[in-house]
């Protein structure tokens, strides 16, 4: 039996360059604290500029 799977690993733990609304411009300033972490289809954030902000969950791709 052979499996191929094409796509790309998304599971990591990442640092957010930029954060923009829908005109392009900056809407979030973005700290060194800042994170999303991707791993199992779960998720978890945090942004430093909205007090602390932090959120997890679950996704499905």
């Amino acid at each position: 039996m052979c499996s191929l799977t094409y796509g790309q690993n998304i599971t990591n733990n990442w640092q957010f360059e930029s954060i923009k609304n829908s005109s392009n411009n900056q809407s979030v300033l973005i700290s060194e604290a800042d994170f999303l972490k991707l791993k199992d289809n779960t998720f978890e954030y945090q942004l430093a500029a909205k007090n602390n902000l932090k959120a997890k969950g679950d996704y499905i791709l």
